[in-house]
């Protein structure tokens, strides 16, 4: 599977905003999907990539008046039946690529729980209030595959060169800004919950010397047992801010990204006094978690 990202439209005349999944054809980025945004949404999405056109793939219909495929630039396009285009406004003239980088601002009103996509960012906070301690919850469903499948949520915190893991083995960093409440070793949640793994971070006390956070997900001995992460389905992530108790975001994990051993689901950034949450959701095939925070440290 391709390099994914992320772009975001916005149509002034309905006052919408569109999303738009991207992946990268022989150097340039192409639109692989769209779809309807909430105005809260729209605003906290950050548009990712900058070119001088963008198109859409073949496995969506170009527009059925200008025959094109170019998106937001029918302006350009003598279209002599005006502005009635045929794909939820995804080459209609009024729509424009938004750049707004609304990271720093409080746009999205607090308590609305954002529901984020592939390559999305926005900033941990509500109502223009970065939030301080949060509750990530992580949670999958088991397909059978083998035996003994162990699925663990981990924590990996660092920057050039320093770095501290968060994991079954290590619940608690050393400073105590992280703590991860257990290991379930099923994926079968108890009581009602859909929620298998839960982890507390601090921000506001994440040592100076730690500029990311990474959220990732691996099978343990998956090597040893033969398991692969298409032994689980509906896997997401949902981060609360503790002192509210609601929910700012969740990210539901596609299952085309779940093929190998490991997952990336994230990376927290500093962001100012802040930080801002990227998701990531992409799969790596390695033999255990150090080898997946190797590579979340050259690549994120």
């Amino acid at each position: 599977m391709g390099e994914k990202s992320f772009l975001k439209g916005y149509c002034p005349k309905q006052n919408k905003y569109f999303g738009m999944t991207l992946e990268k054809e022989n150097s340039r980025w192409v639109v692989t999907d769209f779809y309807p945004m909430s105005l809260d949404e729209g605003k906290a999405a950050i548009s990712l990539v900058e070119q001088d056109y963008f198109e859409s793939r073949r496995t969506l219909l170009p527009c059925r008046y200008s025959n094109s495929r170019r998106i937001c630039s029918c302006s350009s396009i003598p279209c002599p039946q005006g502005s009635k285009h045929n794909h939820q406004c995804l080459y209609c003239f009024r729509l424009k690529i938004s750049y707004e980088n609304d990271l720093s601002s409080s746009s999205y009103r607090e308590g609305e729980v954002i529901r984020l996509s592939q390559g999305q960012e926005i900033k941990i906070q509500m109502g223009g209030r970065n939030l301080e301690h949060v509750e990530l919850n992580v949670g999958w469903d088991p397909v059978s595959q083998g035996s003994n499948m162990d699925v663990d949520s981990s924590i990996y915190l660092y920057s050039q060169g320093v770095d501290e893991l968060i994991y079954f083995g290590n619940l608690k960093s050393d400073d105590g800004s992280v703590i991860h409440h257990g290991d379930n070793l099923t994926g079968e949640s108890s009581g009602q919950s859909d929620v298998d793994e839960i982890i507390d971070v601090k921000l506001d006390r994440i040592s100076s010397k730690y500029g990311k956070i990474a959220v990732v997900l691996n099978i343990y001995k998956a090597y040893e047992r033969g398991q692969r992460l298409t032994s689980i389905k509906n896997l997401f992530i949902r981060l609360f801010d503790k002192k509210s108790r609601k929910q700012l975001f969740s990210y539901q994990i596609g299952s085309g990204e779940r093929g190998s051993t490991s997952i990336v689901i994230g990376v927290f950034t500093r962001c100012g006094s802040g930080w801002s949450f990227k998701a990531v959701g992409k799969s790596y095939d390695v033999p255990d978690i150090d080898s997946l925070c190797s590579i979340v440290e050259r690549t994120y």
